[in-house]
């Protein structure tokens, strides 16, 4: 199964997505994280098949993280 690493700090967005990935049947792991600090280490660890990026973090912004 491939998997998605969400990288978004907003909750509501957060939401949209995985009510996407689940009403549309995607077939794929959908992994959520807040940070890009957060993105990075799970990407070391386990590096993704797609990220979804938000550009406009606190602390690292997407930009650099990318």
């Amino acid at each position: 199964m491939k998997t998605v690493l969400l990288v978004e700090d907003n909750a509501d967005n957060t939401l949209l997505i995985e009510d996407v990935f689940a009403f549309e049947g995607v077939a794929a792991k959908l992994i959520c994280v807040a940070s890009a600090e957060e993105a990075l280490e799970f990407a070391l660890h386990t590096p993704p098949d797609l990220v979804l990026m938000d550009i406009g973090l606190p602390g690292m912004c997407g930009l650099e993280a990318t």
